[in-house]
Parts: structure tokens; sequence; C-alpha cells
């Protein structure tokens, strides 16, 4: 029995979206093929729309248009995608939003909302340029774990922060909260992107004076493996804990705001407790501030674990070498209940 694709899959995406494709139209056999997608393949399907696509429908209320969901192998293989492609299994789509997105008073609420978010993470504002899939990009970066998103690219287009799709990808059986770039000239080692960096891409740059560029030679900055997002599972409770190093200070807020000082040779310690609660998020700055005239190591540790426990991962280590390392330099903690 053939498919019946016009089958709402959710409340504003259908069967026949999720399959359809200019390439196999071309076709009759392989069109036949896509059309008949196997039971496995339009569960998947359902699981990326429950999950991913009607929940981000529903909060940027604005139509969101899936260029290429699933893909039967003869056409992934057509079409030059990957053999191992999420795309063959029904677990991935490629998503845009029409550039009337960026003028609808409808979605000007939703537009300040996500430039507000992207300010806070990057400390700088949102481009004029940015294209509305690159808005779509920024809410799934930001909630990762909301999503279960188990990868999300921006994808070709004319640049950063205007990809010309966002391929979305979630599974029941993967969470690698994977984000790229990918398209031409782009180099392999700038493909892998924290949640930071991938904001960055639609935000305007920093331009550097020639105090800071000089300053910026002498520094040394170490950020490890922290990336600004930290899970927490629900119901359980961790520990943050933020430890001065040498003369360093720093500021810890949250609500309200609460000033730590580093003495000589460190040691101060602030730890804040993070409870996981389903659909909780709480928000944590933690800014270093750094004597101008010290000549010692200054700095802070971030590390995370359990309470009255050990340390388990550091997020992040920020250390001067020289009395010429900025003042501030801010990092934001995203707990998020998993």
């Amino acid at each position: 029995m053939a498919r019946n694709l016009e089958q709402k899959v959710t409340t504003n995406f259908t069967l026949g979206e999720l399959v359809a494709s200019g390439s196999a139209e071309r076709d009759t056999d392989l069109l036949a093929q896509q059309h008949d997608p196997p039971n496995d393949v339009v569960k998947n399907l359902k699981y990326l729309c429950k999950k991913v696509l009607q929940p981000l429908r529903d909060e940027f209320d604005f139509p969101i248009e899936v260029t290429s969901g699933y893909r039967c192998v003869e056409l992934n293989s057509s079409v030059g995608g990957a053999p191992s492609s999420q795309h063959i299994v029904g677990q991935a789509a490629d998503c845009r939003v029409s550039s009337r997105f960026l003028t609808d008073a409808a979605t000007k609420a939703t537009r300040t909302k996500i430039e507000e978010e992207i300010r806070l993470r990057t400390g700088r504002p949102v481009r004029k340029d940015v294209n509305a899939n690159f808005y779509l990009f920024a809410k799934v970066c930001l909630d990762l774990n909301k999503y279960d998103i188990d990868q999300a690219i921006h994808e070709y287009g004319d640049g950063p922060g205007r990809p010309g799709w966002v391929h979305l990808a979630a599974s029941k059986g993967q969470d690698r909260r994977q984000i790229l770039r990918l398209g031409r000239g782009v180099p392999q080692e700038q493909r892998r992107l924290d949640v930071t960096s991938a904001l960055a891409l639609g935000t305007k740059p920093k331009r550097p004076t020639a105090a800071a560029a000089r300053s910026a030679a002498a520094e040394t900055v170490r950020t490890g493996s922290y990336s600004g997002q930290f899970s927490v599972v629900d119901g359980t409770v961790v520990r943050l804990r933020v430890t001065a190093i040498g003369v360093g200070q720093f500021e810890v807020v949250t609500s309200p705001a609460k000033l730590v000082p580093g003495a000589a040779g460190g040691g101060a310690v602030y730890d804040l407790t993070v409870t996981g609660s389903e659909g909780a998020v709480t928000r944590v700055i933690v800014t270093g501030v750094f004597p101008a005239a010290e000549e010692r190591r200054g700095g802070y540790r971030i590390e995370v674990g359990p309470v009255g426990g050990p340390v388990t991962e550091t997020l992040a280590i920020i250390e001067s070498s020289s009395s010429t390392y900025p003042k501030r330099q801010a990092r934001t903690l995203e707990f998020v209940a998993a």
C-alpha cells in the first residue's frame, strides 16, 4: 500500500514534505522509492518533527521549509550525499526560513530575544546583514539540549551568518550536540564549532586597538574543553566551583551579583549549587578582573563536580601572563536540565 503523503506527522509538517525531492521527480522508479520510506524511517521522521521541527516552528510562529528530509540510498548517492548521511535513515532535514522573517512585525519579539541571547553569549551585537536562516541556526545552537540536537550545520550560503540552509539532525540513539560550519573555502580546522563561536558567525567583529594588539601578543589564555554549556541531569545536584589563581579576582553574577576577591597566591573560592530540573535553565556569568599594574600571574579556574565530592571536569582555565592582559575576560555558563 502506498504511503499517504498528506499524513500529518505533526501539526505543521506532513510526510510528503519530509520525503519530497525535485531530483527524484525526474525518475519514476526513484520517485516511487522516495515516496515509500520504510517504517523505521517514518518513525525517525516523526521523532525529528516532534523534538526539533515542530517546537522550532511553534517558537518562531513562522513557517520553516524542509528543502531535503529523507533520501533513499539511490537518491542520496545521486545528489552526492555522504554514504553515512542521517538523511538516509530519516534523522535529518535541511531547513530554511523565508527572508520575510526579517521584516515581519509578528516575528520582531522572536528576533529580539535571539539577538539579546547572542549578545549575552558573545559580547557582540548581531550584524545587520545576517539572513533569516542564521536566526534558525542560532536558536538551535542556544538550545541544543532542549531540541535534543545531534548535529546542527551552518551550510554553504554566501558567508558567515548567511547560511544557504541549516542541517538539523536528531535521533533517540545519538546526542553528540555537534555544531559545524560547512561551505566552500571553510578550512577544516574552522568547521567544528562550540556554541559561542557558532553564534559569533553572525556578529560584528571587534576592532582591536593598537594597545589591544600588543596585549594579545603577550597574553596567554587557555580555555581547555569549555564550550559555554553544561548539562545537569534532571533531579541531580552539581557544584560549580570558581577558584582564583595568583592575584586574579573574579565576579560571579547570578542573582544577586556577587564579587569574590582573590588574594595574592590565589585560592579564593566561590561555590554555586545547581539542581537539574526539567526545562529549567540557570545562567552564570564569570568575569575575571586582573590588576593592570600587577606583574604576577592572575586568573581563575572553573570546575564542576558533585556536591561534597571531587572535581569531575574543568570547564575553563583563564589565566594572564603579563600586566598587559585585558582587565576583564568573561565566560557565560548555561546549565540545562538533560
